[in-house]
Protein backbone atom coordinates (compact mmCIF):
# COMPACT_ATOMS: atom_id res chain seq x y z
CA UNK A 1 0.00 0.00 0.00
CA UNK A 2 1.16 3.51 -0.73
CA UNK A 3 1.93 5.63 2.30
CA UNK A 4 1.20 9.28 1.89
CA UNK A 5 3.84 11.67 3.16
CA UNK A 6 2.73 15.24 3.67
CA UNK A 7 5.88 16.70 2.13
CA UNK A 8 5.79 14.45 -0.94
CA UNK A 9 3.44 14.73 -3.90
CA UNK A 10 2.13 11.33 -4.92
CA UNK A 11 2.26 10.58 -8.63
CA UNK A 12 0.68 7.47 -10.14
CA UNK A 13 2.46 6.21 -13.26
CA UNK A 14 0.24 3.95 -15.37
CA UNK A 15 2.67 1.99 -17.52
CA UNK A 16 2.65 -1.68 -18.55
CA UNK A 17 6.30 -1.85 -19.66
CA UNK A 18 8.29 -2.65 -16.48
CA UNK A 19 11.49 -1.06 -17.82
CA UNK A 20 9.84 2.23 -18.71
CA UNK A 21 7.76 2.21 -15.52
CA UNK A 22 10.95 1.74 -13.50
CA UNK A 23 12.77 4.50 -15.34
CA UNK A 24 9.92 7.01 -14.92
CA UNK A 25 9.26 6.22 -11.26
CA UNK A 26 12.96 6.26 -10.39
CA UNK A 27 13.41 9.62 -12.12
CA UNK A 28 10.50 11.08 -10.17
CA UNK A 29 11.47 9.44 -6.88
CA UNK A 30 14.97 10.91 -7.20
CA UNK A 31 13.34 14.35 -6.89
CA UNK A 32 12.80 15.07 -3.19
CA UNK A 33 9.26 16.39 -3.63
CA UNK A 34 7.74 13.37 -5.38
CA UNK A 35 6.73 9.84 -4.53
CA UNK A 36 5.94 7.95 -7.73
CA UNK A 37 4.26 4.58 -7.88
CA UNK A 38 3.98 2.48 -11.03
CA UNK A 39 0.77 0.63 -11.82
CA UNK A 40 0.67 -1.70 -14.85
CA UNK A 41 -3.04 -1.42 -15.72
CA UNK A 42 -5.68 1.27 -15.86
CA UNK A 43 -8.14 -0.72 -13.75
CA UNK A 44 -5.51 -1.19 -11.00
CA UNK A 45 -4.73 2.50 -11.10
CA UNK A 46 -8.39 3.43 -10.65
CA UNK A 47 -8.55 1.27 -7.51
CA UNK A 48 -5.43 2.92 -6.09
CA UNK A 49 -6.61 6.42 -6.99
CA UNK A 50 -9.78 5.84 -4.99
CA UNK A 51 -7.69 5.31 -1.85
CA UNK A 52 -4.74 7.68 -2.30
CA UNK A 53 -4.65 11.42 -2.74
CA UNK A 54 -2.58 11.70 -5.90
CA UNK A 55 -1.28 15.02 -7.15
CA UNK A 56 -0.80 13.79 -10.72
CA UNK A 57 -1.34 10.81 -13.02
CA UNK A 58 0.99 9.91 -15.88
CA UNK A 59 -0.68 7.63 -18.42
CA UNK A 60 0.76 5.74 -21.35
CA UNK A 61 -1.76 5.74 -24.19
CA UNK A 62 -0.95 2.11 -25.11
CA UNK A 63 -2.03 -0.02 -22.15
CA UNK A 64 -3.31 -3.59 -22.11
CA UNK A 65 -6.95 -3.97 -21.07
CA UNK A 66 -8.21 -0.44 -20.51
CA UNK A 67 -6.33 1.84 -22.89
CA UNK A 68 -4.85 5.07 -21.62
CA UNK A 69 -7.77 6.95 -23.19
CA UNK A 70 -10.35 4.64 -21.56
CA UNK A 71 -8.63 5.05 -18.19
CA UNK A 72 -8.65 8.82 -18.63
CA UNK A 73 -12.35 8.77 -19.56
CA UNK A 74 -13.12 6.82 -16.38
CA UNK A 75 -11.17 9.33 -14.31
CA UNK A 76 -13.15 12.18 -15.84
CA UNK A 77 -16.56 10.74 -14.96
CA UNK A 78 -15.64 9.99 -11.34
CA UNK A 79 -16.38 13.07 -9.22
CA UNK A 80 -13.62 12.21 -6.74
CA UNK A 81 -10.93 11.76 -9.39
CA UNK A 82 -11.82 14.12 -12.23
CA UNK A 83 -9.78 16.97 -10.77
CA UNK A 84 -6.52 15.04 -10.74
CA UNK A 85 -4.26 16.43 -13.47
CA UNK A 86 -3.11 13.98 -16.13
CA UNK A 87 -0.08 13.95 -18.40
CA UNK A 88 -0.19 11.47 -21.26
CA UNK A 89 2.80 10.05 -23.03
CA UNK A 90 2.56 8.32 -26.33
CA UNK A 91 4.19 7.48 -29.61
CA UNK A 92 4.06 10.07 -32.35
CA UNK A 93 1.34 8.00 -34.09
CA UNK A 94 -1.04 8.78 -31.19
CA UNK A 95 -0.44 12.52 -31.25
CA UNK A 96 -3.30 13.22 -33.67
CA UNK A 97 -5.78 11.37 -31.46
CA UNK A 98 -4.55 13.23 -28.38
CA UNK A 99 -5.11 16.56 -30.10
CA UNK A 100 -8.50 15.45 -31.49
CA UNK A 101 -9.59 14.71 -27.92
CA UNK A 102 -8.45 18.18 -26.82
CA UNK A 103 -5.56 16.78 -24.79
CA UNK A 104 -2.67 19.20 -24.90
CA UNK A 105 -0.65 18.00 -21.91
CA UNK A 106 1.42 15.12 -23.26
CA UNK A 107 4.93 13.95 -23.97
CA UNK A 108 6.10 11.92 -26.94
CA UNK A 109 8.21 8.78 -26.74
CA UNK A 110 11.05 8.24 -26.43
CA UNK A 111 10.69 10.18 -23.20
CA UNK A 112 13.17 12.91 -22.46
CA UNK A 113 13.54 12.64 -18.67
CA UNK A 114 14.40 16.32 -18.24
CA UNK A 115 11.29 17.27 -20.21
CA UNK A 116 9.27 14.85 -18.07
CA UNK A 117 10.48 16.48 -14.86
CA UNK A 118 9.87 19.98 -16.21
CA UNK A 119 6.33 19.07 -17.24
CA UNK A 120 5.59 17.38 -13.89
CA UNK A 121 6.98 20.39 -11.99
CA UNK A 122 4.83 22.78 -14.02
CA UNK A 123 1.64 20.77 -13.56
CA UNK A 124 2.19 20.17 -9.85
CA UNK A 125 2.84 23.86 -9.25
CA UNK A 126 -0.49 24.75 -10.90
CA UNK A 127 -2.60 22.60 -8.59
CA UNK A 128 -2.53 23.50 -4.93
CA UNK A 129 -3.95 21.04 -2.41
Amino acid sequence: MIQERSQKKTIIVIESDPSLAGLVTQTLNDAPEYEAVAVPHGSSALEILRSVKARLVLIDVALPGLSGFETYDMLQVDLDMRGIPVIFYASRSSEEELLARGITRYLLKPLDLNELLTCVDEVCSLYVE
